[in-house]
């Protein structure tokens, strides 16, 4: 609806005061009923811009780069970021959306809509855990980088199920080291490492979309 998409539009702007005013309309749109869940559909939509999309990669080749001599193929997850048509716009949304998911939970002024029950069980059953560890791996934008990880971290400490979803992902051992030291975990996690964090798992297929 043209609410959402505002917020969307707004979130691709590069200003300060356009995303304050973005996080504000969003905060609106988490608490109308006609528009909470597509509001947090397309929270996790942007989380993973189109530049992720790995339906035509080859996982298998992805998790083990010496392969990539071997098959001919061109490191995919390298190729498909460059393939995106606007690959700063996104990930300016990709960043304003985990800036808004950490903003949301922590702040005293705004109701604390996201830490509601329901609002985190829709935008962990949406997949918001996997697209924060997306916007982690993108070393293309620090500032998705960083604040995915500041939204993750404040994410796990408002909701045990998100905790849970996470340790199913990564491992429990990797989720208990990001709990004790979010940003020393996050050190070195780009895509590469990401797919095989999570073909360690059995999860690598969830990177399909």
């Amino acid at each position: 609806n043209s609410l959402v998409e505002a917020v969307g539009g707004m979130f691709a702007r590069a200003h300060v005061h356009v995303l304050y005013e973005a996080l504000e309309l969003a905060q609106t749109a988490l608490v109308k009923p006609g528009t909470c869940e597509r509001m947090i559909e397309a929270i996790v939509e942007m989380l993973r811009p189109e530049s992720y999309n790995t339906e035509h990669l080859h996982l298998d080749i992805a998790t083990d780069p010496t392969m990539y001599s071997l098959s001919g193929a061109a490191p995919p997850l390298e190729a498909v970021l460059l393939a995106a048509s606007n690959p700063q716009a996104a990930f300016r949304k990709q960043s304003a959306s985990a800036r808004l998911i950490a903003a949301l939970i922590r702040s005293k002024d705004m109701p604390r809509v996201l830490v509601r029950p329901e609002v985190v069980g829709a935008l962990v059953e949406q997949g918001v855990v996997l697209g924060l560890l997306v916007a982690m791996s993108n070393t293309e934008h620090p500032e998705s980088c960083k604040h995915a990880i500041d939204a993750l971290a404040v994410l796990l400490r408002a909701s045990p199920p998100a905790a849970a979803h996470l340790s199913r992902l990564a491992g429990s051992a990797w989720m208990q080291n990001f709990k004790a030291d979010p940003a020393g975990s996050a050190y070195g996690l780009d895509r590469a490492v990401l797919v095989r964090l999570l073909s360690g798992t059995g999860n690598v297929e969830q990177l399909r979309f």
